[in-house]
């Protein structure tokens, strides 16, 4: 599932702030629940726990038991590694130079690492990170993406244009996330109206949230997008795939009232 997580490197709004600190107060709860505490209730499960720290965690993902990659917040480093199953963590790439969020891996040599305006690409099993910075008076930015294929991916972004409208962008690549075509620029004047969350099927149908209620959808490889509205899933937090039957489930939120459908 994607991570919902998302924070944006300029100036905040008050609302986004808000969402923030919201977002905040939960990704520190997944990490006291899995990493800090309960030890005793989740050993019984089979959870132990495997590394304690301070980090803000945006992102994880391991590509087998011992070797992982995480994102993380207000540290030196803003991507780690780590090749003992999550109990050490090395840092790779500084928070200086780059501050990574939403991480997509196409396999065990390609992965792309959204922030908006950059972006960190590998192609060489991640033993070299490309730092590529997009071009802002063209608005390019991407907050997410999915792979299509080895050098295709799909990207989207939201930000708030003035006090009183958001910009919502869908763009695609064919270079590996170097450069961005826009194939949709949806504009509104509500705050609650945004680009939130994307995933793939197997068969190459994508889904991108649109807050609220709806979800922007293409089965032509990001070419064309159709919108499916009024469905009972609030903030369109993500959603996955069911492995080989192509059925999406979708999770959504009012508040922190959670609903599946």
């Amino acid at each position: 599932m994607q991570n919902p997580f998302r924070l944006r490197k300029n100036s905040f709004s008050k609302n986004e702030v808000s969402l923030m600190g919201m977002s905040l107060r939960l990704a520190l709860l997944a990490l006291y629940v899995l990493s800090a505490g309960a030890v005793h209730l989740f050993a019984q499960h089979g959870w132990n726990r495997i590394y304690t720290g301070t980090e803000h965690f945006l992102d994880l993902n391991f590509r087998s038991s011992q070797i992982g990659w995480t994102t993380t917040l207000f540290t030196q480093y803003s991507l780690w590694k780590t090749t003992d199953g999550g109990v050490t963590w090395n840092g790779v790439i500084r928070q200086s130079d780059f501050t990574g969020l939403m991480m997509t891996f196409y396999n065990d040599q390609r992965a792309f690492i959204a922030n908006e305006f950059t972006a960190a690409i590998t192609a060489d099993g991640f033993a070299h990170w490309e730092i590529v910075h997009f071009s802002i008076p063209n608005d390019i930015m991407i907050s997410e993406a999915v792979y299509l294929d080895s050098t295709t991916l799909i990207g989207d972004s939201y930000y708030e244009n003035t006090d009183t409208s958001s910009v919502n962008q869908i763009f695609t690549s064919s270079d590996g996330g170097r450069t961005w075509d826009r194939q949709v620029r949806y504009e509104c004047s509500e705050f609650l109206c945004a680009f939130y969350g994307i995933c793939l099927s197997s068969s190459g149908t994508t889904l991108v949230g649109l807050l609220p209620n709806s979800v922007m959808r293409s089965t032509d490889r990001g070419q064309t997008w159709d919108t499916v509205r009024n469905l009972p899933i609030g903030w369109f937090e993500g959603g996955m795939v069911s492995s080989g039957h192509g059925v999406f489930y979708i999770v959504g939120s009012s508040y922190l009232d959670y609903t599946f459908g």
